[in-house]
């Protein structure tokens, strides 16, 4: 094998792929604050958009689901066929895309009733 054997040099470390598998790394605290209010908000904007009813369609079938897709945002962020039929951790996970990338303003009433509740 070419490389075989030979010594990495005083004092240096191995690569991590080299040193084979290691521990999981804990999620930063951040990170850990950052999802707890996603989700919280994620929750209040549900609730503010369709009382928490994953199959509402409202005003004229044009939004649709938990969170008030339309089809266009829907399909954004990789929904497929029509968001008041797909199972609500789908809707959330959809949701949570979206909100990633856009923050509150698709949701231009719910968002901001969201944003400032605790």
């Amino acid at each position: 094998m070419h490389g075989a054997g030979r010594s990495l040099g005083p004092g240096a470390e191995p690569s991590a792929a080299a040193a084979g598998p290691s521990a999981p790394s804990r999620p930063r605290p951040g990170a850990i604050h950052r999802r707890a209010h996603e989700r919280a908000l994620l929750h209040r904007i549900a609730r503010c958009e369709s009382s928490f009813r994953p199959g509402l369609i409202y005003d004229a079938g044009r939004y649709r689901g938990a969170f008030q897709f339309d089809i266009e945002t829907w399909r954004s962020v990789g929904g497929r066929g029509d968001p008041a039929a797909a199972p609500p951790s789908e809707q959330r996970r959809r949701a949570l895309i979206l909100l990633r990338r856009r923050g509150l303003r698709p949701w231009p009433v719910c968002g901001p009733r969201a944003a400032n509740r605790p």
